[in-house]
């Protein structure tokens, strides 16, 4: 489903949070560093260490686009976040 105003939009965040953080809490801690996960290249893998990284660099952009909506040279464009963070960054 796409959320199609803000009500909706915290309803899907709030459920698919609650998913994954059921998933998480049974996910073996030895087992986060292994990367057997699918990741977004083709030919990639990546570990659940790194998904919730990528998870948490996303929520925090996101958060920042709302804090700063009004003033939009204050916006960190996509663009500047990955090449800031290509390292870290799953893509």
């Amino acid at each position: 489903m796409i959320p199609s105003n803000k009500t909706e939009l915290i309803f899907e965040i709030q459920k698919h949070f609650a998913s994954l953080w059921k998933d998480l809490e049974n996910f073996p801690k030895e087992f986060s560093d292994r990367k057997e996960l699918e990741g977004q290249v083709k030919n990639t893998k990546v570990s659940v260490n790194n998904l919730i990284s990528y998870l948490i660099g996303w929520g925090e952009l996101i958060l920042k686009w709302n804090k700063n909506f009004k003033n939009p040279e204050k916006l960190e464009l996509i663009n500047g976040f990955l090449s800031k963070y290509r390292k870290e960054s799953l893509i």
